[in-house]
């Protein structure tokens, strides 16, 4: 059988237990467990007897939690008898001869640690008490000197928001361990104590004592431990959203010399205290993180931990863990989109097996590339610069393609040409740069430039010009000065 334990676990009969009952009503404040399972509660009267062996009424029962205050009980347990107890009989768990340590499985209630820091809390003065180590080097708070009188508040320490997450601080005795000095042998005499306290969540509001503890020995000029205890003799409910506050204060008393008081935190001096809170704080031990203890540490730098489907976890890096998150196996991952937001993307090569590359700017398109064709341009204005300068723009609503004033040479390869369907191709730009139209000559001396035009009847008529600046216009594509006919009458 697995019993549950609790430290301190008590209260008080809340009505008269008959002999043969099988239910018991505790007075409310108590501190039974009401998590599932059962539990060892010795019965008897602690105002006659503080002692139980005393008593010789005493009796133990197997308890279990029922509802509110209410508890189902199997009687005389462990050879002793089922008799009658009277309200405000003590009722306590504890560990009996009868339960092995075998079997005690669960645990009813939590301490949770709280370790205090220099880091500003942004709460007035004070600093964050954080539920873990901080792992950063070793800080001090230093007073200015103190005068003689008690109550002297040197630092307080909250904790962070949700902080510690429980409704309830269960009654027990727990400790404030301080590192602290004064700073020389002839200061004042100087003690520590601590006060616990509950706030909201906002860390200022409805500020309610909870505990003070004891005083600690008399400060040396010797950074040393103090151990102070705060003893909780009921539970006490807190809101959830509550947070706790440590003070810290000085009683300062005779000396030559002011006291000047260091508190040590972090680092290898860590300061804490601790305190009993619900055990559902944390997580349930579990099939998930037994899972993550046997997957153990990992190997390397860069690895993941992704899920198999065998219902494990395994750790994946580099192609294994490319084709986990559907990126494929290679170095070359296979996106069905990216955003790049407002980051660059630089590369060697992009290759698409079919289809358009497109390429958006705020969610408008500006280049696309298909095979054999380069589109650069918004849907109403298409441009192209080339070293930063505009070179080449295209409105599309009437097709003009006009060449920048910045590209004062512009040169097509004889091969491939240019053609401008049903439109007008302008150069220079009217009152501002003049036009300039060069077609050049073949090689050989006998391959002259030649300008080409239709006839309406769709008849191809070469212009030329001779040597010596004679106008011409041949029927075919001109080899010679011979060819073709003089235009007009020429000087």
């Amino acid at each position: 059988m697995a019993f549950l334990k609790a430290n301190f676990a008590h209260g008080t009969l809340a009505s008269t237990l008959s002999a043969a009952a099988t239910q018991l009503t505790m007075t409310a404040g108590h501190s039974l467990p009401t998590a599932s399972g059962e539990f060892r509660l010795v019965i008897w009267d602690a105002a006659t007897y503080p002692n139980p062996s005393d008593d010789s009424n005493v009796e133990i029962v197997t308890g279990s939690f029922n509802a509110g205050n209410v508890y189902d009980i199997l009687r005389a347990e462990e050879s002793t008898s089922d008799v009658e107890h009277a309200a405000g009989s003590k009722v306590g768990l504890h560990y009996t001869a009868g339960v092995s340590l075998d079997d005690l499985a669960n645990v009813s209630n939590a301490f949770k640690t709280f370790f205090l820091s220099d880091t500003g809390s942004g709460v007035g003065s004070l600093n964050y008490a954080y539920p873990h180590e901080t792992g950063e080097a070793q800080s001090t708070i230093v007073t200015a000197g103190l005068g003689t009188g008690d109550g002297q508040l040197i630092q307080g320490y909250i904790t962070e928001a949700g902080e510690p997450g429980t409704t309830t601080i269960h009654n027990g005795v727990f400790p404030v361990h301080i590192h602290a000095k004064k700073g020389a042998s002839n200061q004042k005499t100087t003690q520590l104590y601590a006060i616990l306290s509950s706030v909201d969540a906002d860390g200022t509001t409805n500020k309610t004592t909870i505990v003070t503890s004891d005083i600690s020995d008399v400060l040396t000029d010797t950074e040393a431990v103090r151990q102070l205890h705060m003893a909780f003799m009921e539970n006490v409910e807190v809101a959830s959203t509550a947070r706790l506050i440590l003070d810290v204060y000085a009683n300062v008393g005779s000396g030559a010399v002011d006291s000047v008081v260091t508190l040590y935190m972090e680092g290898t001096e860590d300061s804490y205290w601790s305190t009993a809170v619900d055990s559902g704080i944390w997580q349930t031990h579990g099939d998930v993180l037994d899972d993550l203890n046997t997957l153990g540490a990992a190997a390397s730098d860069g690895q993941f931990i992704v899920a198999t489907g065998a219902g494990a976890f395994a750790y994946e890096s580099g192609s294994d863990a490319r084709d986990s998150l559907s990126l494929g196996t290679g170095d070359s991952p296979t996106f069905a989109a990216a955003s790049l937001g407002t980051g660059e993307l630089t590369v060697g090569s992009i290759n698409r097996a079919s289809g358009t590359i497109l390429v958006k700017i705020g969610g408008t398109a500006t280049l696309s590339i298909a095979p054999g064709v380069v589109n650069v341009g918004t849907v109403t204005l298409q441009k192209m610069q080339l070293g930063g300068i505009d070179f080449v723009s295209r409105n599309v609503a009437n097709g003009a393609l006009s060449f920048s004033s910045n590209a004062s040479n512009i040169d097509f390869n004889p091969a491939s040409g240019v053609t401008f369907f049903n439109q007008i191709g302008q150069f220079g730009l009217e009152g501002v740069t003049r036009g300039e139209l060069r077609i050049l000559a073949g090689a050989a001396g006998n391959t002259p430039a030649t300008l080409v035009v239709m006839s309406p009847n769709t008849t191809n008529w070469w212009i030329f010009v001779e040597d010596d600046g004679t106008l011409k216009i041949h029927n075919a594509l001109p080899t010679q000065n011979s060819d073709g006919s003089v235009v007009g009458a020429q000087t």
